[in-house]
């Protein structure tokens, strides 16, 4: 294979793997569309000329035969049937494939591979004996119980698939043994990598070696192997680095597309692996008119320049630098849920990881990591990460004294709340209404004041009572003497004791906005949103103890909404035994539940994004849990 031909690249995201990965679909009727509607609906495209090729046109004499022999397509469990000796794939014809979920559309004449099966999501590749690395992403919707690794998923260009495959090269995932999945922040310090292990040892292939020192440089020559569309494995090589300023992934113009995530990145030059195939361009096929009815097209894309997706930004394939891999390999990660290399515990301190939590292990003050502005870490005598919080607004109760006898004063959350009880004489100024419409009511300082409105006269009918900030339970009336007076019959409470439930664990107090009774429960957990960490955005992974505290709320996604439900996942395999308890309180949108029993994903709803989704984990403390979220 002349791996230094011009090549082209199609592109792909890795979060739209999955949606497309059985391929394209089946035949439709007479298209409807517009060309504008028909432009904008593009699923696939490729940089130059398409000249993939097929990994069983690889001899044994070509350097990519070992690479495709230590490659792997990934497989969902209900796609692999195995009886004695063999193993069969269930598989689509790619020409009737989904485009996406649902959406099917016939190959134009000419595309390539038409007649190969689509059946794998994702790719992998041997770095040790039993152990096999991936990205991320392909772990998602079921984690490792749900992942089949088949070695072998191979074709000759024109020649028939053969979709059963000797049960030999067919492995399970036992277990993740470190993985990183970042959802947030800049494209290119994303980290997207898993390092699996299989239930045994593969037998027959060799492992990958890996760059273990150095850096990759720009202009770099590069190839890959992947199950580009879920189909049989390619080999795609001629491509350059174009990219390497990113702190988790380097840019090139690799020959990629959906279904090729996991798979892996060779340096040309030295023949080792510099990275994990992760995500690509915007594009992928784009939508004609063939015959009077629609048809998917390989959409064509500048080789040299790339894909223009705005001023100065060129679109090209992305992989997550091997480096994450190798640490691990030799025992200095900071995503395998051990203490190792320089940590100062499981995955965080010291000078590579993510600062400890509170309670958790350091050496010095920069181990231990900030939750709140006002809270200064630090590594304490006990060498555990703790915090000083004396530049808070309040530690305690007497903190919050604002000189007023008739307030309550407390501390919650490191805040100091003032509350007016009833012994006030008033808290808003229409508490001091005094029924006359020729007064300026006003409260300060929860006192009443009345200020006569020269030459105003008193009231001659309901319209001259009452405020625009009345409570909407309370209806101004204008009496037979001419003096405005409150029908407030109609509301749920006018003072506190009005609102007693009964429950000696509540704070029971009338809420003078509304005069609705609301209840604080003042003898939960010590897990509050103050104490809790955050979990950040959907899909960022946090380790915690498992009897501890979490919340999501400082990095909810801009379309959270009120209403939206909540995926909770584990990172861990198969189920892990965390019962826990949930709340999620705010106007309008509320609510809360609790969960005893082993779990791998659970639903919170309804969770509403203008307050702090509380969730606390009553584990028995003897080890930790990892946990992310997404939005349903």
């Amino acid at each position: 294979m002349d791996v230094h031909k011009k090549k082209h690249t199609s592109r792909f995201h890795g979060a739209a793997l999955v949606l497309v990965a059985v391929g394209l679909a089946g035949a439709c009727g007479t298209s409807d569309l517009s060309p504008e509607a028909i432009e904008a609906h593009q699923q696939r495209m490729v940089y130059g000329a398409d000249d993939f090729q097929d990994a069983g046109d690889v001899s044994p004499s070509d350097p990519w035969y070992a690479r495709v022999q230590a490659t792997a397509s990934l497989f969902r469990n209900n796609r692999i049937s195995c009886s004695g000796s063999t193993c069969d794939l269930t598989t689509f014809p790619y020409e009737t494939g989904e485009v996406s979920n649902s959406v099917y559309k016939p190959l134009c004449s000419g595309e390539r591979f038409a007649g190969q099966p689509s059946g794998s999501f994702c790719t992998g590749f041997l770095v040790g004996p039993d152990t096999l690395v991936t990205a991320a992403h392909c772990t998602g919707g079921g984690g490792c119980p749900n992942i089949q690794v088949v070695f072998g998923f191979t074709a000759e260009e024109g020649e028939p698939v053969n979709t059963t495959v000797s049960a030999d090269d067919v492995y399970s995932c036992d277990q993740i043994l470190a993985m990183r999945y970042e959802a947030s922040g800049d494209l290119a310090d994303r980290l997207d990598f898993a390092v699996i292990k299989l239930d045994r040892p593969v037998t027959g292939r060799m492992p990958l070696a890996l760059r273990t020192s150095g850096t990759l440089s720009n202009g770099a020559p590069v190839g890959a192997v992947g199950g580009y569309l879920g189909l049989p494995l390619k080999v795609a090589g001629g491509a350059t680095v174009k990219g390497t300023s990113g702190s988790a992934r380097f840019e090139a113009s690799l020959d990629t597309g959906p279904g090729v995530s996991g798979g892996p990145v060779f340096n040309l030059d030295t023949g080792l692996v510099e990275g994990i195939l992760v995500s690509g361009g915007v594009l992928s096929h784009q939508l004609e008119i063939e015959d009077g009815q629609e048809c998917a097209r390989t959409y064509p894309c500048d080789e040299v320049d790339g894909c223009f997706v705005g001023p100065d930004v060129r679109d090209w394939a992305m992989a997550t630098y091997i480096d994450e891999v190798v640490k691990v390999l030799e025992g200095r990660s900071c995503f395998d849920n051990i203490k190792n290399g320089d940590e100062t515990d499981i995955d965080c301190g010291g000078p590579d990881c993510a600062p400890c939590i509170p309670g958790w292990g350091c050496e010095q003050d920069s181990d231990c990591r900030v939750f709140l502005d006002c809270h200064v870490p630090y590594c304490g005598a006990d060498q555990k990460c703790t915090y000083d919080s004396e530049a808070c607004a309040c530690n305690e109760d007497s903190d919050c004294d604002d000189g007023i006898a008739c307030t309550t004063d407390y501390c919650s959350g490191y805040t100091c709340w003032n509350i007016g009880t009833e012994s006030c004489e008033c808290i808003f100024s229409w508490d001091c209404d005094d029924g006359d419409p020729c007064t300026v009511d006003s409260c300060d300082q929860y006192s009443c004041t009345n200020s006569p409105v020269e030459g105003c006269a008193s009231c001659q009918t309901n319209a001259d009572c009452g405020g625009p900030k009345l409570p909407i339970c309370v209806v101004p009336l204008c009496d037979a003497s001419g003096i405005c007076d409150n029908d407030d019959s109609a509301c749920e409470c006018a003072d506190d004791s009005e609102c007693d439930d009964g429950n000696p664990c509540t704070r029971d107090l009338c809420f003078v906005n509304t005069r609705a009774c609301i209840h604080i429960d003042e003898c939960s957990s010590g897990c509050t949103e103050a104490t809790a960490v955050d979990l950040g955005g959907p899909g960022n992974a946090v380790t915690v103890p498992n009897d501890g505290c979490v919340r999501v709320r400082d990095d909810y996604p801009n379309w959270w909404g009120t209403q939206r439900t909540m995926l909770l996942q584990t990172g861990s395999g198969g189920s892990y035994p965390v019962p826990f308890s949930w709340s999620n309180q705010c106007a309008g949108s509320s609510g809360q539940g609790t969960f005893n029993g082993s779990w791998q994903s659970q639903t919170l709803s309804p969770t509403n994004g203008n307050c702090a989704t509380l969730i606390d984990l009553n584990g028995d403390g003897s080890g930790n849990v990892e946990l992310r979220y997404y939005g349903q």
